[in-house]
């Protein structure tokens, strides 16, 4: 038996392939001899950089930056083997780095 595990992020909750990566332990525990593919996916919000990431010869690099209320944050961009970058703004500016308070 062959699975695809295809599956988006939960804002704010788990990633892509957090969630993937969950999903197949789940599988395993009933079906112990079936090929798992997993197949992050993102609709270019959220986990976007992540799940491109795992292209073959990608890169994900990490830059400091400012982010929505002008504090220092982390994010992240790939860069595919073409020189193409790919970022997410969401990393930088998203809802997620703001707590509930300062919305």
């Amino acid at each position: 038996m062959k699975i695809v595990i295809a599956v988006d992020s939960f804002k704010g909750c788990a990633s892509s392939i957090e969630l993937a990566k969950q999903i197949k332990i789940g599988i395993n525990k009933v079906y112990k001899r079936a090929e798992i593919i997993i197949c992050p996916i993102a609709d270019g919000g959220e986990g976007t950089v992540q799940a491109l990431s795992l292209l073959n010869r990608a890169v994900l690099i990490s830059s400091t930056c400012r982010g929505p209320l002008g504090s220092s944050v982390e994010a992240q961009y790939v860069l595919l083997e073409d020189k193409t970058a790919i970022i997410e703004m969401a990393s930088a500016s998203g809802l997620t780095l703001v707590k509930d308070n300062d919305l």
